[in-house]
């Protein structure tokens, strides 16, 4: 078994030096040569703005969780780097921009973070290493606003939403650290508690189950936990796409989506289930998804080669990358480097090492990045 201590160590050292690689690169210097020239009454920054370039130098998310916040405090503070205090050490000055989207909406259903992790954002940039820009998301940046925006090489999630990433991503700066992928690398996909019921790991369980039984204040969420991990624990991949099948073929879609984080988890501890785009289709379609994966469990090499945990986390991994990519695509803005040190290929192999009893506990991704 992997030594937690030493998984840990390794995920510091490839993150840090994601950053550093980062920090050393060539700045991306925006706006170079097409500056118009003077205009009455418009300054060198009111030009920028004009031009929709961000500003030059280093930025970062700060959303106010462990993700953004460890990135952010990481380009801040190596040294010789962005985040030097004006008089002291080898810079001249120069603050990190700290970025924090602030939706009015307060928490609420349009994707707004809480009053906790805002409180937690405005506590960080407190540090003078910081230059803290808020956001303020009104109307124009809920989602569904802009649906004719760039074209994209596919679809993806954050169409729906690009409105309020291009807002966020316009008052960062040219270089700008963002924190995608944390969660997918760091975290344990809910399938992983059948990958410990494999390996007769079962006392891990107990606090990951107590603490859905908690979020969701019902005394039958760990019995109900526990039956579907050793259900899916006992189902061979073949027979968990033909479960699939069936539930496509019957229209099984699960439309009105899991209610709490037990339901979310009890949905997710399966081989394969309905994406959110499956109730948009025609039965025929669904029919014609349902006989493709039929035929596709009669070839004799059918599996992964994986257990169902490693399996659902390497997917869903893959999704938010290609998402990524299509976020890039649909917010661009002109003259600026996103960075994600999240999905970069090291970071992902340091994160692959990490035992599973020790992602399935509750709060793992800000212990491991704290």
């Amino acid at each position: 078994p992997a030594d937690p201590g030493h998984a840990v160590d390794a995920v510091r050292d490839a993150l840090v030096e994601a950053v550093r690689t980062r920090l050393a690169a060539p700045r991306h210097v925006p706006g170079t040569g097409i500056d118009p020239g003077p205009v009455p009454g418009m300054g060198p920054a009111e030009r920028r703005a004009a031009r929709g370039t961000p500003v030059p130098g280093i930025g970062a998310d700060l959303s106010g969780g462990p993700a953004s916040g460890a990135l952010a405090l990481l380009a801040a503070g190596l040294p010789g780097m962005p985040g030097t205090v004006l008089g002291h050490g080898t810079g001249a000055g120069e603050r990190l921009l700290a970025v924090t989207f602030n939706d009015l909406a307060g928490g609420g259903a349009a994707g707004g973070r809480d009053d906790e992790e805002l409180s937690r954002a405005g506590a960080l940039a407190a540090n003078p290493r910081f230059h803290h820009v808020v956001v303020a998301g009104a109307e124009e940046t809920l989602p569904y606003v802009e649906l004719d925006g760039p074209l994209t090489d596919e679809p993806g999630p954050s169409l729906v939403s690009a409105a309020r990433h291009r807002a966020r991503l316009a008052a960062g700066s040219a270089d700008h650290f963002t924190g995608y992928g944390a969660k997918q690398v760091l975290d344990a996909h809910p399938a992983r508690l059948a990958d410990l019921l494999m390996d007769r790991k079962r006392r891990h369980l107990v606090r990951p189950v107590a603490a859905l039984a908690k979020a969701d204040g019902s005394v039958m969420v760990p019995a109900r936990v526990y039956a579907a991990a050793r259900r899916l624990a006992r189902t061979p991949y073949r027979e968990g796409l033909e479960s699939l099948a069936e539930r496509l073929l019957h229209r099984r879609l699960d439309d009105d989506g899991p209610g709490g984080a037990a339901d979310a988890s009890l949905a997710a501890l399966t081989w394969g289930r309905p994406g959110p785009a499956a109730r948009w289709l025609t039965g025929e379609a669904l029919a014609e998804v349902s006989v493709r994966l039929q035929a596709s469990t009669r070839r004799s090499d059918v599996g992964p080669g994986q257990r169902p945990g490693d399996f659902r986390a390497r997917a869903a991994l893959a999704r938010q990358a290609a998402d990524l990519r299509v976020l890039e695509q649909a917010a661009e803005i002109r003259s600026q480097r996103l960075h994600a040190p999240f999905l970069d290929n090291q970071v992902v192999r340091a994160c692959r090492e990490l035992p599973e009893a020790l992602r399935v506990q509750p709060g793992a991704r800000a212990s491991i990045l704290r």
